[in-house]
């Protein structure tokens, strides 16, 4: 990474589950070499450690004054007290969304809505941060489609070349019937004008070139640090009752693997098994 990059992405570390991987990834690189454009609420209202805080600079474009130190003084400051605090909505596209689609009459259309009006917000901090750091790269992170379009809009408007990272599949997903729909028509425009297109593993790599044949697409494999487990290494030696362990977010792409592993342990009888889900939220 020898140019200077703005990470676009709704989740960031310090966030529990898939922003893991980035701050693993992004952990090794020069601090001043990348960024991150991200949500501050998104970021507050989600499981997080703030011990996982990248070095980088962070921008957010729901609440432009705020850093990640006001965060984890925030943070800080609910933890001495002993009180949970609800952050109160202050996203100003809330309240117009709703008046909007009740003007329309059409129903689901709201997300739609909301997606176009955070839009509005993204690019026009994103567009700010580019010119006032003098951005290079500009990299969107897959999920509802929300940061991809915006690296895309920001790509068009500042003329920085824009990389796509696809922890997921964007098209195909199951999202709600609109986020569908617009990832249905919009992946390709964001295919085809990305420098580079990156995913996590051969599977996915595939399904992008059958969709859209020679494309400049590359593998980065999710990275961990193994030393730091290698303490924990044992003999073998298991005893019952057997314990299979799983870890990370269910949502549908694993629902019906989980599914099948509890009816599978239900049909042992010979041995006990337990199965132990450790996720971030309940799915």
């Amino acid at each position: 990474m020898d140019k200077k990059t703005l990470i676009i992405t709704t989740y960031a570390p310090p966030m529990m589950g898939g922003p893991m991987i980035l701050y693993n990834l992004l952990s090794k690189f020069p601090k001043d070499k990348y960024s991150f454009l991200t949500g501050y609420s998104a970021i507050k209202t989600q499981p997080h450690d703030n011990k996982y805080w990248l070095d980088c600079e962070y921008y957010f474009y729901d609440e432009p004054h705020k850093t990640k130190r006001d965060m984890i003084n925030e943070d800080n400051a609910q933890k001495h007290s002993g009180t949970i605090v609800k952050k109160a909505n202050t996203k100003w596209w809330a309240p117009i969304s709703k008046i909007i689609t009740k003007l329309l009459y059409i129903k689901r259309i709201d997300l739609l809505v909301n997606m176009f009006l955070q839009l509005v917000v993204v690019v026009r901090q994103g567009v700010k941060v580019v010119k006032q750091n003098k951005i290079d790269v500009l990299i969107g992170i897959s999920g509802d489609g929300l940061a991809l379009i915006s690296a895309y809009i920001i790509h068009k408007i500042t003329k920085k070349k824009y990389k796509i990272y696809l922890f997921d599949i964007y098209k195909g997903n199951k999202y709600s019937p609109s986020i569908r729909w617009l990832a249905n028509f919009i992946e390709p425009l964001l295919v085809r004008n990305a420098s580079k297109i990156i995913v996590t593993n051969e599977g996915t790599m595939n399904l992008y070139k059958k969709r859209y044949g020679n494309i400049p697409i590359e593998i980065i494999h999710n990275a961990i640090f193994s030393d730091n487990y290698e303490g924990l290494n044992s003999e073998y030696d298991p005893v019952e009752p057997y314990n299979i362990v799983f870890t990370g977010h269910i949502y549908w792409a694993q629902e019906q693997s989980v599914i099948n592993l509890i009816n599978a342990i239900r049909r042992i009888n010979k041995i006990q098994v337990n199965l132990k889900l450790y996720l971030p939220k309940c799915p």
